[in-house]
């Protein structure tokens, strides 16, 4: 996911392999620190299921994944490419358990879309964060939750 406001774009990417136990906080130096690129290009780090989604500076997007084709962060954290944080498959199994393959989808959809309006709505709380990054953290996940919409 994609989204340019002023000068400045960003992107999101998703991966695996990352212990439940992690903050986020802890989560985004770690993050940050093993694929050698610097922490304030990590604008945010946030679980999906048993994935993360790391949301950077665009310009860090290609360094990041130069790093993760690494044999030392491909094995700790794999990168999913094609990954939609919306599906069934970030919904975890344990939530998955006992509902239909479309009910589970549906599940996810609206977890998802869930989480994405209460980001979008403690963000003015972000107050370390620059307005400028704010406002395109802001447009990022408005792009987002734009076609889950009826999710929720």
């Amino acid at each position: 996911a994609r989204c340019r406001a002023g000068a400045v774009d960003l992107v999101t990417l998703f991966l695996r392999g990352i212990p439940r136990e992690t903050g986020t906080q802890l989560l985004r130096r770690l993050v940050a620190d093993l694929v050698g690129i610097p922490g304030q290009t990590v604008v945010d780090v946030d679980r999906c299921g048993d994935g993360a989604a790391i949301t950077l500076l665009a310009d860090a997007g290609p360094a990041f994944l130069a790093a993760l084709r690494t044999l030392s962060a491909a094995a700790v954290l794999p990168h999913l490419a094609d990954a939609d944080p919306a599906s069934a498959s970030f919904f975890g199994a344990r939530r998955r358990r006992g509902l239909s393959p479309a009910a589970a989808d549906a599940a996810a959809r609206k977890c998802f879309a869930r989480r994405l309006a209460a980001k979008l709505q403690q963000l003015a709380r972000r107050t370390g964060m620059p307005p400028w990054l704010r406002e395109a953290f802001r447009c990022h996940l408005a792009a987002q939750l734009a076609p889950l919409a009826a999710s929720f």
